[in-house]
């Protein structure tokens, strides 16, 4: 359960008692969450925090962030020399024709976006803290654009 306004829950843990199986190392592992130990290390809210950081609207707010669009043009160039493709190009094909509409549109998706957005700005402040001199000044551009990214929205 979540208790923001209004109170919200998730599914973090699924299991059908009658189709467990004793030789499946998943079964297993779920039934471990539940059982005194994985109570007593608190293991069912590391295995949530697991599931939400590989559920397929953070994976595809990822997919869709900058760093990565970066990444996907700067490989289809080395791919394919003197071929010149935009970042909005490559996003817009990656919207339509790649990732599913359900996993870029909707309120899962948004609150993915969201946190992908905070930890990339987390990790620019992070690398802007070091002394070096001109990285400063293009971490600190980028960490602005990104804020005004999530501002604008």
């Amino acid at each position: 359960m979540t208790f923001t306004r209004p109170i919200n829950q998730s599914l973090v843990l699924e299991l059908d008692l009658l189709n467990l199986s004793a030789r499946s190392a998943a079964d297993l592992e779920r039934l471990y969450l539940l059982c005194r130990e994985g109570i007593v290390r608190a293991l069912l809210p590391e295995y949530h925090l697991h599931r939400q950081a590989t559920n397929r609207f953070f994976l595809g707010a990822i997919l869709l962030s900058d760093p990565v669009i970066e990444v996907v043009r700067r490989e289809l160039r080395r791919l394919s020399p003197g071929m010149k493709v935009q970042a909005d190009e490559i996003k817009g094909l990656l919207i339509q024709d790649v990732i599913k509409r359900e996993v870029v549109e909707g309120d899962e998706a948004e609150d993915a976006r969201r946190k992908v957005h905070r930890a990339l700005v987390r990790a620019l402040r992070t690398r802007q803290t070091k002394p070096e001199g001109e990285d400063n000044d293009a971490a600190a551009a980028l960490i602005a654009e990104v804020e005004s990214e999530l501002v604008g929205e």
